[in-house]
Formats: structure tokens, sequence, C-alpha cells
């Protein structure tokens, strides 16, 4: 993907031929021939996943919202409440009125 969206046209394939031979080396298990020829061989992409993954990482909490109120607590708000109130009230009004 990354070579066919290279910006400099010298580094993207210069025809579907050479797309195709690397899709069809990857369906079969094997390293695209074309793609990425100068970039990382394979060995040293699979040392670095493997050091990468004996790394262990602790995310940190985020404490920038402790004490915050909630949207919960901001929709028990009593104003809130009286005008979702009157909202159904108008709208049963609305109703009957449009009933008789």
């Amino acid at each position: 993907i990354e070579m066919m969206m290279a910006k400099k046209i010298k580094n993207r394939y210069k025809d579907c031929t050479d797309l195709l031979v690397d899709l069809r080396a990857l369906k079969n298990g094997e390293t695209p021939p074309i793609a990425h020829k100068d970039v990382f061989h394979a060995d040293d992409l699979a040392s670095l996943a493997a050091a990468e993954a004996a790394v262990q990482t602790v995310i940190p909490e985020d404490e920038s919202k402790r004490g915050q109120k909630s949207a919960m607590d901001h929709l028990l708000w009593p104003p809130f409440l009286i005008l979702a109130a009157l909202l159904v009230l108008s709208l049963i009004l609305h109703i009957v009125q449009m009933a008789s």
C-alpha cells in the first residue's frame, strides 16, 4: 500500500504487472520481490517486533477529569427535568388537540 501511495513517482509501481507480482508473492507467504527492497530485511523486522513485544508498557490513568460531574449528573439537574416535563406535557396536549 505504501508503495502504491508513494509521493514520488519513482517510488511507485511501474505498472500493474509489478503490483500483481508482489500480491502473488504475499498470497504464497513469500516476501514481495519488488516492494521495499531497500527498506528493511525480514530478519531485522522480526527482531524489532520481538524487542517491542518484550517491553511491558503501562498506560497511565487519566486523572484530569476526576471530581468533575458526568453527563448523567447534568441530566438530573432540576431545570432540565422541568423542561423535559413541559415537553412531554406539550406533546400530550398537542395530540389531544389534534384528535378533537
